[in-house]
């Protein structure tokens, strides 16, 4: 009864934390902007419903029969690969990635402030020649048409100085820390935990049961939507959701009437 109990308290806090870091990652599909409200809002979903859900795996997989052997340590690799989520998500997605677009935006305005302010006085400096010379100027040399041509200060790029600093610094440019801070928040870290543990998990007449089949199914196209660049990232977002309300599901079996008995010694 006890380990009933405590893989049913397991099973619960993995729905729990499986359904907050879904809702996350539909909520990080609606904005892309890394410095907005919102966006810190997925994240911090995801990194509790993460965290939640890393508890309640680690005490169900301890006392259920559903996960033993190469099952055991599919769990180990999915707890680890969400350590790596947590960790990859908070630090690339939370501090770096905004702290260095933050640091582009600053320098562009310093630097495109003022040039544009001096632009702008050229420009009407340059017009009130070109208004008050073209006269004289006709009347001097009849039929031609002078013209003083606007001046075009360039704008800095700040996203393209820093980039230049990180690449001086062999740090990797602020689209690549982009792309492996998304890698981390929509399950790229997953994949392999997933994988084994699908594969593992108890077979029903030598055929792979529903939950087995899902898990692999979405941690090989949540692989595809990581490594090809052509497909929209949200898709990745999208295949993290089914991953965990895989996992959701896989804990709500612990409540099932039916498999409690063979789940839990």
């Amino acid at each position: 009864m006890f380990l009933q109990r405590k893989a049913r308290f397991g099973a619960t806090l993995m729905i729990i934390g499986s359904l907050l870091a879904a809702s996350g990652e539909i909520v990080n599909t609606q904005t892309m902007d890394v410095l907005s409200s919102s966006w810190r809002l997925s994240l911090g979903l995801i990194v509790v419903g993460t965290l939640i859900l890393l508890i309640g795996l680690s005490t169900f997989a301890s006392v259920s029969d559903q996960i033993s052997g190469f099952g055991f340590v599919g769990s180990n690799l999915l707890v680890l690969g969400g350590l790596l989520l947590i960790i990859g998500t908070v630090a690339l997605d939370w501090i770096i990635v905004p702290f260095l677009l933050n640091l582009a935006n600053t320098i562009a305005t310093t630097i495109n402030g003022p040039a544009t302010e001096t632009q702008n006085e050229l420009n009407a400096i340059i017009s009130s020649l070109n208004s008050l010379g073209g006269p004289i100027l006709q009347r001097l040399f009849p039929g031609s048409t002078p013209h003083i041509s606007p001046a075009h200060i360039p704008l800095a790029n700040g996203i393209a100085l820093v980039n230049k600093a990180l690449v001086q610094l062999h740090i990797p440019t602020i689209d690549k820390l982009q792309w492996w801070g998304h890698f981390s928040l929509s399950g790229g870290t997953l994949i392999i935990g997933s994988l084994i543990l699908g594969l593992a998990l108890p077979r029903r007449h030598g055929s792979l049961t529903p939950t087995s089949a899902l898990l692999i199914i979405f941690a090989l196209v949540n692989l595809l939507c990581q490594c090809i660049t052509s497909i929209p990232s949200f898709f990745g977002n999208i295949t993290a959701v089914m991953l965990f309300l895989t996992l959701a599901w896989l804990g709500a079996s612990a409540w099932s009437s039916k498999r409690t008995d063979a789940a839990v010694d």
